[in-house]
């Protein structure tokens, strides 16, 4: 009998041990999504601000295609608003 409850004895021991153990990995996680999504909430707002001045230039046909800084222009463009389509998915 007291060799059962010996044994019954370590191996709660070692669930305890397993458990805490788990627990501080997703404790460690769950700061990680913390940090990353306030980091994506900053980049979001930047990609939104990027985006509404980027459209008022487009608008304003600032810039001609034909040349290096409109070849450069189309592609900001593009990268801003592939960023805020993916940025607009995030907030879902």
């Amino acid at each position: 009998m007291i060799i059962i409850i010996s044994i019954l004895s370590l191996l709660l021991i070692a669930c305890g041990l397993i458990i805490k153990n788990l627990l501080d990995k997703v404790e460690k996680y769950e700061e990680d999504i913390l940090l990353k999504d306030e980091y994506l909430d900053k980049l979001k707002s930047m990609v939104d601000e990027s985006y509404k001045k980027i459209k008022d230039l487009d608008t304003l046909e600032a810039f001609e295609s034909d040349d290096e800084v409109g070849h450069f222009f189309v592609n900001l463009k593009n990268i801003i608003m592939t960023l805020n389509t993916y940025m607009q998915n995030y907030t879902k």
